[in-house]
């Protein structure tokens, strides 16, 4: 099971180089090991760069922008009402 708390540097540096990202906006950053590995144009190249990497290990792709758009999903339908 991956540690958390390299996903949580990985984040903290792609807060910290937010700033000076700016000019990248739309784009797709990916980091490892808390690094900027690069900056590509799709998700899909970033993702590749990412497991060519990485392989397997933990790693952060994340789509340059100045606001963020946080969405959460969950597995868990336990407490889920079923009204059909």
């Amino acid at each position: 099971m991956p540690d958390p708390s390299e996903q949580e540097a990985n984040l903290k540096k792609y807060q910290e180089l937010l700033p000076s990202l700016s000019g990248s906006e739309g784009k797709y950053a990916l980091i490892y090991k808390a690094e900027l590995i690069g900056t590509f144009d799709s998700y899909a190249d970033a993702l590749a760069a990412g497991y060519k990497a990485a392989g397997l290990n933990p790693f952060l792709v994340q789509r340059i922008a100045a606001a963020e758009f946080v969405a959460y999903f969950t597995r868990d339908i336990g407490s889920a009402v079923c009204h059909t």
